[in-house]
């Protein structure tokens, strides 16, 4: 890791921590009345779902690696909390979209749609979890690496 990516990382982390103390001085700061008054649980939530790494194959070599980052937003509190307990359900179905896609050919070196694959995760996170209609699911990061080797043919070497 070179010195400007661990200074922007570090740079990220203070922003993030200080943004959190900030909200909560805020929620501190409220008085009694206001807190009570404040509904939770109509406000949309957000529920980070981690990192991704698919495979993407042609016939029998890897060409490349799809690296993705999605989070969940829930339609309110307490459909965020099913969305918590049921975490591993959810993780398996996106990795089951995601494979899906790619033998569909939706995911590809060649193609990628950011829209397209946060639809299609959406559509059946909702048919798997049968929580009725998720908020929206948020890509924070979606990367194709292409394999170095991905264009080298088995056996023939020069």
């Amino acid at each position: 890791m070179g010195l400007q990516q661990l200074l922007l990382f570090t740079a990220l982390i203070v922003i993030a921590g200080a943004g959190g103390y900030a909200g909560a001085l805020t929620i501190v700061g409220e008085g009694e009345e206001a807190a009570q008054t404040r509904d939770v649980d109509s406000s949309p939530s957000v529920m980070s779902v981690g990192q991704f790494s698919i495979p993407l194959f042609d016939e029998d070599r890897i060409v490349g690696v799809l690296l993705a980052q999605i989070n969940i937003e829930a339609s309110n509190f307490q459909q965020l909390q099913v969305l918590s307990r049921s975490k591993p359900q959810v993780r398996s179905a996106i990795i089951e979209t995601f494979f899906a896609m790619e033998r569909e050919g939706v995911i590809s070196p060649a193609r990628l749609d950011p829209v397209i694959v946060a639809s299609r995760i959406k559509t059946d996170l909702e048919i798997v979890l049968d929580e009725g209609e998720i908020g929206g699911v948020l890509i924070d990061r979606l990367l194709l690496q292409e394999s170095g080797r991905a264009s080298e043919r088995p056996g023939l070497r020069l």
